[in-house]
């Protein structure tokens, strides 16, 4: 017998949306040097969340609008077979346009949220990955993966992947979201009311359910 429950935004996160935020999105970017608009990955680095395609499809929108775009990744590369992320930068001329932090604070890693103009999450499989939750809780619009536990956790919040495989189709969905401000907003919209149900409460509360509930 299963019984699922999911997770929550962590409450550190909560405490800081409830600031007002500017003056570390300022700090951010001054910081790290995030020019133009900024599509974020969050997480650790393992092969099956597909970073070479998301490089290849920022790197081809970069060459196709010639718009200023910054790639911001934040996660330890744990990818096995190993691939080299400042290499794979280079191959698609992306050094200049990525920014790759292993490690910062909580506070740093909200600031980059609240700095994105929009949230990537192109993997292959998840069981439950809370970063894209964490994107939607903080307003930032979302692109998704159609496959595995995603949709379950994103909702009709994000703007879908069929086939993140594809670097073509990927740049096209940066590139109409980054675009376009009115689908920016529903997204935005919508993201908030699929975080509303997720929350740390919810979880436990649940869990305590199931567990009197065992005979």
């Amino acid at each position: 017998k299963i019984h699922v429950t999911n997770l929550g935004v962590d409450e550190k996160f909560i405490d800081l949306s409830k600031q007002d935020g500017k003056e570390l999105v300022t700090s951010i970017r001054k910081k790290y040097k995030l020019s133009g608009k900024v599509v974020l990955f969050v997480g650790l680095i393992m092969n099956r969340r597909n970073l070479p395609a998301l490089m290849e499809a920022v790197s081809n929108i970069i060459k196709k609008t010639g718009e200023t775009i910054t790639l911001v990744v934040i996660g330890k590369n744990h990818t096995y077979p190993y691939f080299d992320i400042n290499e794979l930068a280079a191959q698609h001329n992306m050094t200049e346009n990525f920014r790759w932090v292993t490690y910062t604070s909580d506070e740093e890693i909200f600031g980059f949220y609240k700095s994105a103009d929009v949230f990537v999450c192109s993997s292959l499989y998840e069981g439950f990955n809370i970063t894209p939750l964490e994107a939607l809780f903080l307003n930032v619009p979302v692109i998704c993966s159609n496959l595995s536990s995603l949709p379950e956790v994103v909702g009709d919040a994000a703007y879908y992947l069929e086939d993140p495989r594809d670097p073509a189709e990927m740049a096209d969905a940066i590139e109409t979201v980054l675009f376009d401000t009115n689908l920016q907003e529903e997204l935005i919209k919508k993201g908030i009311n699929q975080a509303k149900k997720f929350s740390w409460e919810r979880c436990a509360s649940e869990t305590i359910k199931i567990i009197e509930s065992i005979d």
